[in-house]
């Protein structure tokens, strides 16, 4: 087979077509299978004729702006055509590609696709980050093979985006939503959120009353809004000329008052969401001095984060208002201390600033008029969210219900009563889970049976327990939950307390009479605990700096998941101390929130920092994933400094300074612990004091097997193990550089005592892990080791796990397949990739039979807060096992 591979030098700015043509002449000489003109400048791309013979053609990688790509008739046994992130503007496709099997298109600036008929065998559709308009709702119509289409990133105005934008393969929900609209009655959603955020006592709700009617009276002073108040607005015969249809429609808009106390913002930003409008709100007499105070930053900082439309690559349209101009002070335009141009230079996304009185009502028919005009900029398709009716007949029938929450059965139930299937079924859940307009934990395997009607429920459940005086120190006893939730039943009770352990409001723990108790960090104390270690147990001071702001209870968060790792119960408002005691080592870090500063302040000491400093760093960035995931935000990270004399370095900084050796644990990769984190004499003499004593021998050795997705909660049960004495091995410790993986993942199920596999669906579906579940579940090469398998999620139990799970199992097995043959096509080794192959192809085999040992075994469950609990009986169970 000849094969032509032309990759021209970034230099060569001066290629013309005519070497190009030439490029084409040969490979259709030589009867070329296999053409890469990858990684190169071109401009224009325009195959004079057939290539009958080829199989692959790359163009990917182009380095400048490609106008268009036009490829004629003939490419008969085209199978694989790549042209990923080339820049390319436009591609015509003039002829039928009948052995098509992958066209990649991704990360290009596409604004159409069309494809003619032809390409019956297609199965893979790679579409997203382009910027496609519309999406050809018959195309899928031509393509009988297709299997995966991926579309997000694309301003796609005739499918909704909460379809379009989801990651990987929306295949299945893009057909089932064509397939309702086609042919069918439908109507238009015509809603949207606006979210009142800013200070207490600005006139938030006041703007809230008086846009629901104007003669409507204002609340009294001490009529503040319990944290989160929602409303539905009504702007009736919203004017063509702002939505740009032909007649005047009525638009909804659902106000969302968020209150200005500060307790309450760690749950107000779960109600935040892009595609909204914000409005925020400031007065006059909005001071430094009032209580719970915030600068506009935070606020306008929260809108920017949470307010990010990722599909759209925009901002959430922001209106500044200021309230309260009939004050004395306004007179003349008097006590304004900003500048609007100022402040719109540092947040582009203010669309208008407007002056207004609630209670005169003076410029409130601009504020009207700016909430109309912003409506577009939401996002383009506000208007044009198109639905099938009988989908709104099951909404409205929702909306009826004089339900707080129901059942998954109750909604399908509801569905099938209205004529939506199974897909359908699913895919309306989970856009109106998107939209805002019900809550369903999908995830959550205590909770994927709830679906809450009304978000006020779960806020005014929870703000009950915020505001219930007689938690002491954040301390939630099982007892108060009759008084507090006295309205709910016991049911509601476990149903509550699920949800605040889903939102990690707070964590279990047992009193010191062994009785279970839950700690809410966000009502620890101010008052800092008087035992605290001292500042010479320190020898590293480092924050984190968060962009652009810190997510309100962060360091609480921290605090629920790495609640077996705080000192001597020693924790207070927005801070705690954190330990490892490894071999008997003590290692300590104080951990302080300081959100008006957007920073994570964090001090560690001991001898085992580089440890500590990873669990700590590793959970904050759970955290934020967490966010952004859940949230679809991508605009918000951190950035770790550390204390050199007075002042925080980052790590440029501080390898100009020539110190990078001295904070390797910080910035390097695996670097060893500097001599000054040895521990002190006092330190030792502290351990001492606290009974910790001389380094014992370890006899126990256990290999834990999981899934990188699961790195953090696999350090967590590593440490807790290694305090008790257990030797542990993981691969990103233990395993030496080049060492062949297999050879490593076998010798360890050999050499250690017990082998603990954390089982989650991430880890189902790892060829890696399975491998080892393969060798440990059917008796292959362990001899008498022990196994201890523990859930860190519950997916597996769900009936349709292994059909879901084989399915992306078979899809990776084709995808090396289709590599397979690439590399054969350019005579390359295939070894990796047969490995590859072999473990998914084992995976394959053997899947149903490990889920259903795994079911028939006693399974340790440390998902959530059964992690104490369970990790007692792993202790327990490994150290049992070995006597």
């Amino acid at each position: 087979m000849s094969k032509i591979h032309s990759r021209i030098d970034e230099s060569s700015k001066d290629l013309d077509n005519s070497a190009l043509k030439k490029i084409f002449e040969r490979a259709r000489d030589e009867k070329t299978e296999y053409l890469d003109l990858s990684k190169n400048q071109f401009t224009e791309i325009n195959i004079p004729f057939a290539l009958p013979h080829l199989k692959v053609l790359d163009l990917s990688y182009n380095k400048a702006e490609l106008t268009k790509i036009t490829i004629p008739e003939g490419f008969d046994n085209l199978k694989y055509l790549w042209i990923y992130q080339s820049n390319l503007k436009e591609i015509e496709i003039k002829g039928a590609m009948p052995m098509l099997d992958t066209l990649h298109l991704a990360e290009n600036k596409l604004e159409s696709i069309a494809l003619e008929e032809g390409f019956g065998e297609l199965v893979t559709l790679y579409l997203q980050k382009n910027q496609l308009k519309e999406f050809p709702i018959h195309l899928l119509d031509e393509l009988p093979k297709i299997e995966f289409l991926s579309l997000q990133e694309n301003p796609i105005h005739n499918i909704p985006s909460e379809i379009t934008s989801k990651e990987g393969n929306v295949l299945g929900d893009v057909q089932t939503y064509l397939h309702s609209i086609i042919g069918k009655k439908t109507d238009y959603l015509n809603q949207a959120k606006l979210i009142l955020i800013g200070n207490g006592k600005v006139g938030k709700s006041s703007i809230k009353i008086k846009l629901l009617d104007e003669n409507a009276p204002l609340p009294k002073e001490d009529e503040r809004t319990p944290g989160l108040d929602i409303a539905m607005y009504t702007i009736k015969d919203l004017d063509p000329a702002i939505s740009s249809l032909e007649e005047p429609i009525d638009f909804d808009l659902s106000i969302w008052d968020f209150g200005g106390q500060g307790k309450y913002r760690e749950v107000q930003q779960f109600f935040c969401s892009p595609k909204s409008l914000y409005l925020f709100v400031t007065s006059l007499d909005d001071k430094i001095d009032k209580e719970d105070y915030i600068g506009f930053e935070y606020w306008l900082s929260m809108a920017r984060a949470y307010g990010y439309d990722k599909t759209n690559n925009k901002k959430s349209p922001v209106i500044h208002v200021l309230n309260k101009i009939d004050l004395l002070a306004y007179k003349g335009g008097g006590g304004v201390d900003y500048n609007p141009f100022e402040r719109q230079e540092q947040f582009s996304e203010i669309n208008e600033f407007v002056r207004i009185s609630c209670d005169t009502l003076e410029n409130f028919p601009v504020l009207k008029k700016a909430i109309e005009k912003s409506l577009p900029k939401i996002e383009r398709t506000v208007f044009e969210n198109e639905y099938n009716n009988d989908w709104f007949k099951v909404k409205k029938e929702l909306e009826e219900l004089d339900e707080n929450h129901i059942s998954r059965q109750q909604y399908e139930d509801i569905c099938k009563k209205h004529g939506l299937d199974k897909k359908e079924t699913d895919l309306w859940l989970d856009i109106l889970d998107r939209i805002g307009f019900l809550i369903y934990f999908r995830e959550n395997p205590t909770l994927k049976d709830f679906i809450v009607l009304k978000p006020l429920w779960i806020k005014e459940a929870i703000y009950l327990v915020l505001d219930f005086g007689l938690i002491q120190n954040g301390e939630l006893k099982p007892e108060y939950f009759n008084y507090i939730w006295e309205e709910y039943s016991p049911e509601e009770h476990q149903n509550l307390l699920d949800l605040m352990l889903a939102y990690k409001f707070c964590y279990k723990q047992e009193n010191q009479f062994g009785e279970p108790t839950y700690i809410v960090p966000g009502l620890l104390w101010k008052i800092e605990p008087k035992n605290l270690p001292k500042e010479e147990d320190y020898q590293f001071d480092i924050c984190f700096e968060y962009a652009p702001f810190i997510p309100a209870g962060t360091v609480n968060k921290l605090m629920v998941d790495l609640n077996e790792n705080i000192y001597q119960n020693l924790k207070w408002k927005n801070s705690c101390i954190l330990f490892l005691n490894i071999e008997n080592q003590l290692t300590l870090a104080e951990v302080k929130e300081d959100w008006e500063n957007k920073v994570i302040h964090v001090k560690l000491g001991g001898n085992n920092v580089a440890e500590l400093y990873e669990l700590i760093h590793s959970q904050l960035l759970g955290l934020l994933d967490e966010i952004k995931s859940t949230k679809l935000i991508d605009n918000l990270g951190l950035t770790k400094k550390v204390k050199i004399g007075k002042k925080y370095y980052d790590k440029e900084e501080v390898e100009d300074l020539g110190k990078g050796g001295e904070f390797g644990f910080l910035f390097g990769e695996g670097a060893s612990i500097p001599r000054a984190a040895m521990k002190s004499q006092k330190q030792m003499s502290k351990e001492k004091e606290n009974g910790i004593g001389e380094e014992g021998e370890i006899k126990i050795k256990v290999f834990i097997s999981y899934n990188h997705k699961d790195k953090s909660i696999a350090k967590k049960i590593k440490l807790k193990l290694e305090a008790n004495g257990i030797k542990v091995t993981i691969d990103s410790v233990a395993m030496n550089a080049g060492e062949d993986i297999k050879t490593f993942i076998e010798n360890c199920v050999r050499n250690n005592d017990i082998t603990l596999s954390l089982v989650s669906s991430n880890s189902l579906l790892s060829a890696w892990v399975a491998m080892e579940s393969v060798l440990i579940l059917t008796g292959e090469k362990i001899g008498d080791k022990k196994f201890i398998p523990c859930t860190i999620d519950n997916e597996f139990f769900s009936r349709d796990f292994v059909d879901d799970a084989l399915d992306f199992v078979e899809n990776e097995i084709e995808e090396i397949d289709k590599v397979i043959e690439k590399r054969r096509l350019k005579k390359r080794g295939i070894e990796d990739l047969q490995n590859d192959l072999s473990r998914f192809t084992q995976l394959k085999n053997k899947l149903p039979e490990i889920v259903q040992r795994l079911k028939e075994s006693l399974t340790i469950d440390i998902s959530g807060d059964q992690f104490k609990e369970g990790m007692e009986k792993i202790i327990s169970s490994i150290q049992k096992g070995t006597k």
